[in-house]
Parts: C-alpha cells; structure tokens; sequence
C-alpha cells in the first residue's frame, strides 16, 4: 500500500512536469526574470491565507541563524535558480529541461554527504552517473536537431546550474524544514526569494521595464504561471 510520502513524491513529479510545460508556454511571451518574478509574488500572497488556516497567527521561534539560512536559501534556491531555469526552458525546450531537472536528487545527495555527513552507496553513484550520462546523451542527440548549437549549450549551463542551486537551497533549508513548522520555513523561503528579486530590480533600476510585461493586458492574451514551491 502506498505511503503518503510516496503519494506526495509521485503528485510533485506529476504537477512539476506539468509546470515545465506551461512555463514553456508562458516564456512565449515573458521573459524568464518577470515570469518568476510574477510567480514569486502570486506564490508570496497565496501562500499567506495557507499558512494561516492550517498554521495560525504564532510564528515559530526561528534562531537568527535559522531565519539568515532560510532567506538565504530561498535567495538562492527560488530567486537566482527558478530565473535560470527559466532561461534554460526557453532556449532549449521542455523536454530537454526536463530531463536535467533529474539531476536534482544526484545533486543533493552528494551535497548532504559534503555538509550534512550523510552517505552515499554505490546503488546512488550508479544512479547519479546514469542521469549524467542521459544528460550527455540528450545534448549529443539534439545537435542534429532544430536547436541552434550556442543556444544548446547556454541552455544546458542555465539548466544545470539551476538544478544544482535548487540542490543547493533544498540542504540549506534540510535542518530547519525537519525541525520547524514547513509552511512557514516555505513562506520564509519565498520572502528571500521575493526580497532578493525586488532588491536586484532596485539596484539596477528595473522596476518599471519588470512590472509592464507582467500586466496581461499587453500579453496576447492571459498568462497562467503555475508555482513550484520547493
């Protein structure tokens, strides 16, 4: 009989493949800063009444250490990564993209042996130089393809980079989600995804040129941008 946690693997993969798809659509006519950043600002307010309803108004007691991690990784795992793998969906294509977003499991288990002590068996290093070798295979494969070589290659750069940041934030984050309320550590996440995207868009005086595409008025029609909440 199937576990909870093992519904909740399967239903992930289900919606996130589904989310790849339509950021795809979506990239047609955002590009890939504005796109996360409305998904960022949609997944910010809604987020607010979840917590709230299963949660309450107590905030947990985060140390100043905690809430430092949890930013951070949400900088680095929603802002910086989700913007990249954006970009990556857009030059290459879902299905590409799709098959570098298998690297994510490789990536934080050999980051949870490097800092959270946990070990690694041969059964999870097979695994791993499997999917990297699925990975060197699809980009071989797809030179004689519609893909444009240079766009090929950023692509895979922006794909594997933002897989190994959405590692990166998940060990971050992988003490606090055990120990602290999860939808709160999640909504602490996104506010330093939120805030390191509003912050960047001060700093280089982005603010209008990001907010006018995101209207849907001047899209060819409505834009529905699906939220992954890692």
């Amino acid at each position: 009989m199937m576990g909870w946690g093992e519904f909740f693997a399967l239903s992930s993969a289900l919606f996130w493949a589904l989310a790849v798809v339509l950021f795809r659509r979506c990239g047609n006519a955002l590009p890939p800063f504005e796109t996360n950043l409305f998904k960022n600002l949609l997944g910010f307010g809604l987020l607010w009444p979840t917590v709230l309803l299963f949660e309450g108004w107590g905030m947990p007691e985060f140390t100043a250490n905690e809430l430092v991690i949890a930013l951070a990784s949400g900088f680095v795992g929603i802002a910086v990564a989700d913007t990249w793998y954006l970009r990556a969906l857009q030059l290459v294509g879902a299905g590409r993209i799709g098959i570098v977003s298998s690297l994510l499991s490789p990536f934080v288990i050999l980051l949870s042996v490097l800092f959270l002590g946990e070990s690694l068996g041969p059964w999870q290093m097979g695994g791993f130089l499997l999917v990297m070798c699925g990975i060197l295979l699809v980009t071989w494969q797809a030179r004689a393809e519609d893909v444009d070589p240079a766009d090929l290659r950023t692509g895979m750069m922006f794909g594997v980079g933002a897989v190994f940041l959405m590692a990166v934030g998940v060990v971050m984050a992988k003490n606090i989600l055990e120990t602290r309320s999860f939808l709160w550590t999640v909504q602490v996440r996104m506010t330093g995804g939120v805030a390191g995207m509003l912050l960047y868009m001060a700093l280089r005086g982005r603010f209008r040129s990001a907010w006018q595409p995101t209207q849907p008025w001047r899209s060819p029609g409505w834009s529905i941008v699906p939220l992954r909440m890692e």
